[in-house]
């Protein structure tokens, strides 16, 4: 199966190194999997996927602990200072695992048997395009996008007119996500995570990941090529890990803490 490239093409990659076809011809051999790496590194340093309509149905559990385990109770009440209480209102927010979201094709409360106790309204990806991102069930709560520079569905689902239900695997949401375009800043990452592997496969090299690769140093006496080659990969290296951190990576360490004893 020949793969299709979702986030750049030969020519975005022929533009970003200066190469050719002539030079590394992507359509040839193993050379047809310098894109398809790229791509796949791309969405493993980020931790997300930048291209459209990825279908996927999620099973959220219903507020029911925190993240040390305790029980949260279903509403929760805190003095004033003057003797009275203020009472808080239940949880009332879901979220799905991606974002951003294009649809929301089945939103339910499950049973425990895993039947349907209640079907919520539903979102299509025209709706949500032209800016309707709510039901008489829900909102879908909104966030600035650095990557698209746009407002999007950020994947929390706030329910308007009941409480989340506590429980484990008791609501399904099936739903789209992704961006109908690809932005501009991925489309230049991609092209530069396949321009370093092309320049190390034009020298004849072998190349593993963003911060692995190797060239064979026999080939020193070419001079000034080799030296251009060393300075493309290297370019490319730095502006790579610029628009990494201006995109976010992929969270390493994964941190709880709380002021309250258990």
């Amino acid at each position: 199966m020949v793969y299709v490239p979702r986030y750049c093409v030969a020519n975005d990659v022929y533009a970003k190194t200066g190469l050719s076809s002539i030079e590394v011809d992507f359509s040839v051999g193993n050379n047809m999997n310098i894109i398809e790496d790229a791509e796949f590194e791309l969405e493993m340093l980020t931790g997300r996927r930048y291209d459209g309509a990825n279908v996927m149905t999620d099973f959220v559990d219903g507020a029911s602990a925190d993240v040390i385990g305790r029980s949260v109770p279903n509403s929760f009440a805190m003095s004033d200072g003057t003797g009275s209480q203020i009472n808080y209102g239940r949880a009332r927010g879901l979220r799905v695992s991606n974002y951003p979201l294009q649809s929301v094709t089945a939103f339910n409360r499950l049973n425990i048997d895993g039947t349907t106790a209640k079907s919520y309204a539903t979102l299509t990806s025209v709706q949500i395009a032209g800016g309707t991102t709510d039901t008489v069930d829900y909102w879908l709560e909104l966030q600035y996008d650095v990557v698209s520079r746009m407002m999007v569905p950020n994947g929390r689902i706030i329910l308007k007119t009941e409480d989340v239900i506590p429980g484990v695997r008791n609501y399904q949401v099936g739903y789209t996500f992704g961006y109908t375009a690809v932005p501009v800043t991925i489309r230049d990452l991609a092209s530069c995570l396949a321009g370093i592997r092309a320049w190390v496969k034009f020298m004849g090299g072998c190349y593993n990941r963003l911060d692995s690769y190797s060239v064979p140093q026999q080939n020193v006496s070419k001079g000034s090529f080799y030296d251009r080659c060393v300075t493309n990969i290297a370019n490319l290296r730095k502006e790579a890990d610029d628009l990494l951190d201006r995109i976010g990576r992929r969270s390493r360490t994964l941190f709880f803490g709380s002021g309250g004893s258990r």
